[in-house]
């Protein structure tokens, strides 16, 4: 993957409502990893990669580096 890719992918996009079923799991993994430095925003990251089966996340954030174990791989 490179910045040239960049457009292609965001053709890819779409917006996804976060439910109130997801913002209960979000702030139960925001609680449960209290001994990281992770926001409200990065737990939201990961629990909905994991309800939508998305594998790969596209991420300058090193919060997000440190879920590796937790099923998402960073790119680049």
């Amino acid at each position: 993957m490179s910045w040239k890719d960049l457009p292609r992918i965001i053709e890819r996009l779409r917006y996804i409502n976060i439910s109130d079923q997801d913002d209960q799991l979000i702030w139960e993994t925001f609680c449960k990893y209290n001994d990281k430095e992770w926001s409200y925003t990065d737990c939201s990251i990961l629990v909905m990669a994991n309800r939508l089966s998305v594998f790969e996340v596209f991420a300058l954030d090193e919060h997000i580096r440190q879920m590796a174990g937790l099923g998402i791989v960073c790119v680049p």
